[in-house]
C-alpha cells in the first residue's frame, strides 16, 4: 500500500514561482504559510504546532503511529553546489524495526527534494537515522520503476538528544551520485515526522530550513 511516503513526492509539481537569490529560507519560527499539508486518509497524521523553545517560536511535530508532512508551493533552482541546511531538536525517537526494511521506513525526520523527468519521479531522501551512521546511504524500499528513491543519512543515531543541532547537507553532489542526472530545477520539496510503519513514536523541533543553490 502507498503510504504518505509516496504522496508527499510524488504530488510536488504544482509550483507558483521560480526564486532568484542564491538563499531561500523555506521554514522559520514555525511558519508554515509556504507550505500546504500531505497526508492519506488512511493514515493518522503528525500533528504540527508552533511552541517556544530558547525564547524563539519553531515548529514541533509529534508522530505517535503516525505520518503527514508539508509541501514547498515553489520550485528551486538546482546546482550541484545546492546544499539544504537544517536547524533542529530531536526530543523523543524510537523505531523497533529495520530502518531500511518497509516495516522500519520511519524517522525523527526526513527531507525530500524531488526532479521530474517525464514520465520518472526522482527523489532524494535525507534522514536522521536512528541505527545507521551519518553518510550511509540506501535505496528506499518504497523505490519503483517510476518514482525512484535514494535514501541518505544526514545524521546518525549516535547524535545527542535535546539539543539544538544544524545539518549542513550537500544535496547538489548526493543527487549527482545517486542519479548521474543534471537538473535545472528541483520541482518539490518536503519534510516530515513519521512513525507509523514501525508503530514508534518521534517528536522533533525545527528552528530552520534554509536552501541554498
Amino acid at each position: 500500500m502507498k503510504t504518505t511516503k509516496i504522496i508527499i513526492s510524488t504530488i510536488l509539481v504544482c509550483v507558483a514561482h521560480i526564486a532568484v537569490a542564491g538563499n531561500i529560507v523555506l521554514l522559520e519560527g514555525g511558519d508554515l504559510m509556504k507550505w500546504e499539508i500531505a497526508n492519506s486518509e488512511k493514515i493518522t497524521p503528525t500533528t504540527y504546532s508552533v511552541v517556544e523553545d530558547d525564547g524563539m517560536q519553531v515548529l514541533e511535530a509529534k508522530a505517535d503511529m503516525s505520518a503527514s508532512g508539508y509541501l514547498t508551493q515553489q520550485k528551486l533552482p538546482f546546482s550541484q553546489q545546492a546544499q539544504i541546511k537544517v536547524t533542529y531538536k530531536l526530543l523523543e525517537a524510537n523505531n523497533p524495526n529495520d530502518e531500511k526494511t518497509r516495516e522500519g521506513d520511519d524517522f525523527p525526520l526526513r527531507i525530500y527534494l524531488t526532479a521530474r523527468s517525464f514520465p520518472i519521479y526522482r527523489t532524494i531522501v535525507l534522514v536522521h537515522a536512528l541505527q545507521y551512521n551519518t553518510g550511509d546511504t540506501w535505496t528506499s524500499p518504497y523505490d519503483g520503476a517510476l518514482t525512484k528513491f535514494e535514501m541518505y543519512a544526514f545524521a546518525g543515531g549516535d547524535d545527542k538528544f535535546g539539543e539544538w543541532q544544524t545539518a549542513t547537507i550537500p544535496v547538489g553532489q548526493l543527487w549527482d551520485q545517486a542519479f548521474g542526472t543534471e537538473e535545472e530545477k528541483l520541482d518539490g520539496f518536503g519534510f516530515m515526522v513519521d512513525s507509523d510503519n514501525s508503530g514508534g513514536s518521534m517528536r522533533t523541533r525545527i528552528s530552520k530550513i534554509e536552501y541554498n543553490y
